[in-house]
């Protein structure tokens, strides 16, 4: 079956597994079609239930929707590493603008209380959306689970081994794609990024439920509660950030610093301490390689040299007869 949509895809001119629906496309697609159907919805409620709480959660809600789609694009185009980034690095920018103007609004609501004749809170509809909002990401986690599971945790046996010269873990060129010898995927930064952006909603979700208990069985103040549920869901989304934004940089400088070596025809150590590099100091053992990388010198053009000294007035020697 494979096999013929493989070569499906070569005679439609469109290169091999494009078309294909992998475990990480359907969970995906399982998460975009939750998100999206409910996303509109919440906007549209957000502004009949005058509550900043879920018109925050809902614009965080169509980034998320975005970020899945760009995924989505990012697998069917190969889940390149550079893609994975773009689209990530993308949402993330997105999402601290919104999580800002979350902040924003609170703090003026809490500073200058708006009447609550005047714009009252509709606490019904809140705990509503809160609760489909739960369902769906229990759903969207089990899609996760069912399709999603092994490009959110690492695989054993994933072609690296001891380089016995550094001491550090090396991987071999040939098992320098996204899956290992035996087949098994190695963590996808495209999928954990969509899973993370599930767990936040998750916790945006339970600050919507919580604020439509509060004020209906509690009869706390509406636009007091709402302000408060806006900036802890605020906070939510800055503080998920701030761990995904650390690990988005560490991953653009891996893919940078693999993309060099690799033009230099050098293998890719897998550091678990990256200062060396970073000050650009040598790996141990990068200087064999080094030398192995430069131009060797051949019978037609002796004068080609590796690591030729300069003469005493700063000028390279001639070659013979030149």
């Amino acid at each position: 079956m494979e096999g013929e949509q493989a070569e499906g895809a070569r005679a439609e001119g469109l290169p091999p597994g494009c078309c294909e629906c992998t475990d990480n496309t359907k969970a995906l697609l399982t998460v975009i079609t939750l998100f999206a159907s409910i996303t509109i919805a919440q906007l549209w409620a957000a502004v009949a239930a005058n509550s900043d709480t879920l018109l925050v959660d809902g614009l965080s809600m169509l980034v998320d929707t975005s970020t899945y789609v760009g995924n989505l694009v990012a697998e069917f185009r190969g889940g390149g590493a550079f893609a994975e980034l773009l689209a990530s690095g993308a949402s993330l920018a997105v999402l601290y603008g919104v999580a800002l103007y979350g902040v924003l609004s609170a703090a003026m609501e809490l500073g200058d209380p708006i009447d609550e004749q005047e714009h009252p809170l509709e606490p019904g509809v809140v705990l509503a959306f809160g609760i489909w909002g739960l369902v769906f990401d229990l759903l969207s986690f089990w899609g996760f689970h069912r399709w999603g599971l092994q490009s959110l945790v690492s695989a054993s046996g994933s072609g690296e081994e001891d380089d016995p010269r550094t001491g550090l873990n090396k991987v071999r060129e040939e098992d320098s794609g996204s899956q290992s010898p035996g087949g098994e995927a190695k963590p996808s930064m495209n999928m954990r990024s969509a899973f993370m952006h599930v767990g936040a909603d998750l916790l945006r979700s339970s600050a919507a439920v919580v604020e439509g208990c509060v004020v209906i069985f509690a009869g706390g103040n509406g636009r007091s509660a709402d302000a408060i549920a806006t900036l802890v869901v605020s906070a939510t989304i800055i503080a998920g950030g701030c761990g995904a934004g650390a690990s988005w940089l560490r991953e653009a400088w891996k893919v940078r610093y693999t993309r060099r070596r690799q033009k230099m025809g050098l293998s890719v150590p897998v550091l678990d301490n990256l200062p060396a590099a970073i000050l650009g100091t040598p790996v141990v053992g990068e200087s064999e390689e080094l030398a192995a990388a430069e131009p060797k010198a051949s019978a037609e053009e002796p004068w080609r040299l590796p690591n030729l000294e300069a003469s005493a007035d700063g000028t390279q020697p001639p070659p013979p007869g030149g």
